[in-house]
């Protein structure tokens, strides 16, 4: 995704025009999608807008701002917000987030063997990596997980990379980070046009994982509570007062004792810390009940 807004941005750039739709655009990405667009990647935002502009044969910026704001401005929109994200993922990425799912599969197999719906919700989950990989570790302590009331949402804003996501078909450099064992159980080898290897994950992986297209500042079609949520690298892009509404979303989405991995360069704001509980390097558990902050720094018992 991109990096940061300012509503009155002063650019390194003199020409007028660009100006005016840089202006427009930082407007409209905070808007539609709490994304923040900072004045020093500008000559990254006209970059991709110019494809835009030649996707759709303009002849000039000013015609493509006609568009923003006209009969088709939803549509134009929503490509605008995809082609500014940055869609950096790989598989397990961050790996001790996945060695602390592993610790909690125990409790999730005996949740999901008594009856108990288990939920896990990929929050920004690109081209489809981290639920896979969510998948693959599920699977690898629960084979059976399956005819198991177990259940793997992957949302993200970008409706382009989501059909990558369904199609979950990978190149050989992109499944580098998977060791052979779990490649050759999980994956299937498949022929290119071009005759150059990729791997399709296996329809057992597949089957665990439902995907939507969602922007997480728009309403939730959510009614269920989460026993763990990725959210990574998505909530740096967005200014202070949206990244605690979020949290406070998220911890709404959670249910009691959750868990919560977030970015390596992410934290969750002191004004919501206390409705999480840190157990681990960018991983938390979601309280009960909203603890006070007196209570915290008083040493108190913040058990789930």
């Amino acid at each position: 995704m991109l990096p940061s807004v300012s509503n009155d941005i002063r650019l390194p750039i003199v020409d007028g025009k660009q100006k005016s739709l840089l202006s427009d655009i930082s407007k409209i990405a905070y808007e539609e999608a709490g994304l923040i667009v900072v004045p020093e990647k500008a000559p990254i935002v006209l970059s991709r807008v110019s494809k835009r502009l030649r996707a759709l044969k303009l002849d000039s910026m000013t015609d493509y701002q006609e568009i923003l704001h006209g009969p088709n401005a939803a549509t134009e929109r929503r490509e605008l917000i995809s082609c500014l994200t940055t869609n950096v993922t790989s598989f397990f990425r961050e790996k001790h987030h996945f060695e602390y799912l592993k610790l909690h599969m125990e409790g999730i197999r005996e949740r999901a063997k008594s009856g108990h719906e288990v939920r896990i919700w990929s929050a920004g989950c690109s081209s489809g990596q981290e639920p896979i990989s969510i998948a693959i570790t599920i699977l690898e302590a629960i084979p059976e997980a399956g005819s198991l009331d177990i259940r793997i949402l992957a949302s993200d804003i970008d409706q382009h990379v989501l059909k990558i996501a369904r199609e979950a078909t990978y190149t050989a450099s992109q499944t580098e980070s998977i060791t052979p064992t779990l490649l050759k159980k999980y994956f299937q080898k498949v022929k290119n046009p071009d005759c150059s290897n990729r791997y399709q994950v296996l329809r057992s992986v597949r089957d665990l994982i439902s995907y939507r297209e969602l922007n997480l500042f728009s309403s939730w079609p959510i009614r269920k509570q989460y026993d763990a949520i990725f959210c990574r690298n998505v909530v740096i892009y967005f200014d202070r007062p949206s990244q605690v509404h979020l949290w406070k979303r998220f911890w709404d989405a959670s249910r009691p004792g959750g868990l919560m991995f977030i970015g390596h360069s992410e934290r969750i704001p002191l004004e919501i810390s206390h409705r999480f509980l840190s157990i681990g390097t960018t991983t938390y558990v979601r309280e009960a009940q909203p603890t006070s902050a007196h209570a915290r720094t008083k040493g108190e018992n913040l058990g789930t």
